[in-house]
């Protein structure tokens, strides 16, 4: 009797134990991969990180979220030189209040590279942090930000396929035209070489006008999953007038 109880209780424990260990279900899983390299300037980190915490300060639009009923797991990682990439803890993001935490994470985040751009090692790094979080998303995507194309020698197209082999989608923001190390220009490297099928490419003229572009970038993002419409139009509306307030007053 005494060893059939026993059985019953371990099993009940391991039962309890599996199902804590299940990952959490969201919409979506974005990792976002800030480019930190020694080409962006100290006062070009400090715009390009004040843009992500300005997106997820964003009150009315994570408000509008918080009605449509969704959930988002998010990571900032920041990333330089093969193997150099260092990310915020996963964080689930259902409302404003907790969006606009996860902007205070940021604020205080510290610039841990300054060297190379290793982008495959970055884009391999975002995949390992998807599959390693503790969330399940129904979709999967990794947001890439970059002045400059791989000049560490890396596998780029095999880390996209490693993405896409994973369900992963990637898409891409560039900060300038012109660099010296791509074929051509900086939006078409990234289009061939990085931005998977069903993914996308956001550009900045540069990184003054960057803090629009991640608006626009991150909202289409976050309202790429099916919702209803009019959540998709008061997503897209928010975003668009950030922007448009942000260049009425810079034009002043």
């Amino acid at each position: 009797m005494l060893k059939r109880l026993g059985i019953s209780l371990l099993a009940v424990a391991l039962a309890a134990q599996t199902a804590s260990a299940q990952p959490t279900k969201v919409d979506i899983e974005l990792s976002l991969l800030v480019d930190v390299s020694g080409s962006v300037s100290s006062a070009e980190y400090g715009l390009q990180k004040t843009g992500y915490v300005n997106v997820f300060n964003n009150t009315t639009f994570w408000n509008a979220f918080q009605s449509s009923g969704r959930t988002i797991a998010v990571q900032y990682a920041e990333w330089s030189s093969n193997g150099q990439q260092s990310g915020t803890s996963w964080t689930l993001i259902s409302n404003s209040a907790q969006a606009a935490s996860f902007a205070s994470v940021i604020s205080a985040w510290s610039r841990a590279f300054n060297n190379q751009t290793g982008v495959a090692s970055a884009l391999n790094y975002g995949v390992a942090q998807i599959n390693g979080n503790n969330f399940d998303g129904t979709r999967k995507i990794i947001d890439i930000s970059s002045d400059g194309c791989d000049n560490e020698g890396g596998n780029v197209t095999g880390a996209r396929a490693n993405a896409v082999s994973n369900n992963i989608t990637i898409n891409a923001i560039t900060i300038g035209t012109e660099n010296s190390g791509c074929s051509g220009s900086l939006a078409n490297w990234y289009q061939t070489n990085v931005v998977t099928a069903g993914g996308f490419l956001e550009t900045a003229d540069n990184f003054a006008d960057f803090n629009d572009a991640i608006q626009r970038k991150v909202g289409r993002e976050v309202n790429s999953v099916p919702e209803p419409s009019s959540f998709a139009l008061v997503g897209a509306g928010v975003f668009g007038l950030v922007g448009l307030a942000r260049r009425r007053r810079n034009a002043a």
